[in-house]
């Protein structure tokens, strides 16, 4: 008779020194291990990128206000304090701002200088007309007072709409240098609403200047711009060559508000060719292209 044996593989035995306390193999308790860092790291990074994802406030803001046409107004930049995901200004030392201001309605409001706050001094202060509706600036300053520095200066312009009107005034692309080192701030925008009394009537403070004619001029010939300028002031014509050399300069003082008209005529020196003329008063300049032949 034939005995049939049946064989049963014998389970490996693990090493004590592989075994956990509770006779777990180590591999297992590394991999639960590694799977807990995974979870955690995992959760670090999803809470710094939302945190990533919140929009940081802006330490500064400018303040609403109201104006009336005609007069001169300052729309105030004030310093943020206690708002949530906010880095303050510090007080510290000396503080810059510099960046670019936007005017959505540039009729209704014509900025003019920065001034000082209630409790700060300042050390510099550009303010650059680039277009009708665009500045850039920058101000240097220090607080004079750690504990109330909140107001911080003023942007002071003249009120020009001819009538009941808004405009908002946005603060961009503004760096802040402080001793804590120098960053990027969120923007801040405000609205300053006008209101006339009486009857309304514009005002105009941005120059203007015809295209001379006739254009092209012949040398020997005359040509002739018309410009109108805001207020009582200095007027220069600069007539420059295509290489930026200076071939001829007018000079006109104390021109009177209003309408005015200038001539001039190439002569022999000035060859044929396109020339550049830049007209300057005191509200600001303007480049014009005038070809001779």
């Amino acid at each position: 008779m034939k005995q049939h044996y049946q064989f049963s593989r014998p389970k490996p035995r693990i090493p004590s020194g592989f075994r956990s306390t509770d006779g777990a193999p180590r591999s297992l308790v590394c991999a639960k291990f590694k799977s807990m860092i995974l979870v955690i790291i995992g959760i670090f990074v999803f809470s710094q990128t939302l945190q990533a994802q919140q929009p940081s406030a802006s330490p500064i803001f400018l303040q609403t206000t109201r104006g009336t046409v005609g007069a001169m107004h300052d729309v105030w930049l004030m310093a943020q304090q206690g708002a949530p995901n906010l880095q303050p200004i510090s007080a510290s030392g000396e503080v810059t701002l510099e960046g670019r201001i936007f005017l959505s309605n540039p009729t209704v409001f014509f900025p003019r200088e920065w001034l000082s706050g209630t409790r700060t001094m300042l050390a510099e202060r550009v303010l650059t007309r680039l277009s009708d509706s665009t500045y850039s600036f920058v101000v240097r300053f220090r607080c004079t007072s750690a504990q109330h520095c909140d107001t911080l200066f003023r942007l002071r312009g003249e009120i020009l709409a001819p009538s009941d009107s808004v405009s908002t005034i946005r603060l961009y692309n503004v760096r802040l240098t402080d001793s804590r080192g120098s960053r990027i701030i969120p923007a801040t925008s405000a609205l300053l609403t006008v209101e006339s009394i009486g009857a309304p009537f514009p005002i105009i403070r941005v120059p203007s200047l015809s295209q001379n004619a006739p254009n092209p001029v012949m040398r020997g010939g005359s040509t002739s711009w018309g410009y109108r300028i805001d207020e009582a002031s200095d007027v220069t014509f600069s007539i420059f060559t295509a290489t930026g050399q200076e071939v001829e300069r007018i000079e006109r003082k104390n021109q009177p508000r209003g309408a005015h008209v200038e001539t001039w005529t190439p002569i022999g020196y000035n060859s044929g060719g396109v020339y550049y003329v830049r007209f300057t008063c005191s509200t600001g300049e303007i480049w014009q292209r005038c070809v001779v032949y």
